[in-house]
């Protein structure tokens, strides 16, 4: 019985480890996205061998990471550049692409049950919020190309910016420090919202991208664009 309890003590002891890592690493990045912090020091792993792409950008060489106070503006300008030398029928087809990698990203999240253990209902929440941030990323692509409602081959056309917004203010919380891997419960309302997001822009991207026979209410779309 004191082997059992030993055991169990060492396991957890190992799950509290990680969960702390992954919290700092999330802490050190999500800081480095919204704060100034200097470009001679990588966040993700304080290594000094940074190498320059940019004024005010590095690349990791240690690690690989990218990043220092002016990635966002590089990053937007080249985005910028990329578009400006793309015509009105590219945009719209790079915009659908997005719309699509978007859909695959949260298709790939798989399901996994509350009665798994602790160590994979970690790993599946930080899937699927994962999942949730790439979706994020390739909605917000997709609007930058479209300069707005992505238009579809049907004569349709998809709003992405009511999506995007929301999964911009459910992933702001989603913080692996609130995980208490002690308490089933604790992670129930977590995974229930990251799940009920995923599943409401899934289908809306399904009912643009794949529309139905009939008008569909879950897009806010009709056949023709209209709102419903």
């Amino acid at each position: 019985m004191d082997g059992e309890l030993i055991e169990l003590v060492i396991q957890l002891g190992l799950v509290l480890l990680a969960l702390g890592f992954a919290a700092w690493q999330t802490y050190r990045l999500r800081r480095a996205a919204t704060e100034d912090i200097a470009s001679d020091q990588c966040v993700a792993c304080d290594s000094r061998a940074l190498a320059t792409i940019a004024p005010g950008v590095y690349r990791c060489t240690q690690c690989g990471y990218q990043g220092g106070p002016g990635l966002a503006a590089h990053e937007a300008n080249a985005r910028a550049q990329e578009r400006a030398a793309l015509s009105p029928d590219e945009r719209s087809a790079r915009a659908r692409a997005c719309l699509y990698e978007a859909l695959g990203a949260l298709q790939r999240a798989d399901e996994n049950p509350l009665e798994a253990n602790v160590e994979a209902r970690i790993s599946w929440l930080a899937d699927l919020e994962g999942a949730l941030v790439q979706a994020q990323g390739q909605l917000t692509r997709a609007i930058e190309y479209a300069g707005g409602p992505v238009a579809l081959p049907d004569g349709r056309s998809f709003d992405a910016s009511p999506w995007r917004d929301q999964l911009a203010s459910a992933t702001a919380t989603m913080t692996v420090e609130s995980i208490n891997p002690n308490l089933r419960t604790a992670m129930r309302p977590r995974l229930n919202l990251a799940k009920q997001l995923r599943g409401r822009v899934r289908d809306a991207l399904v009912d643009a991208l794949h529309p139905p026979q009939a008008p569909s209410r879950s897009s806010g779309l009709s056949r023709d664009g209209a709102r419903l």
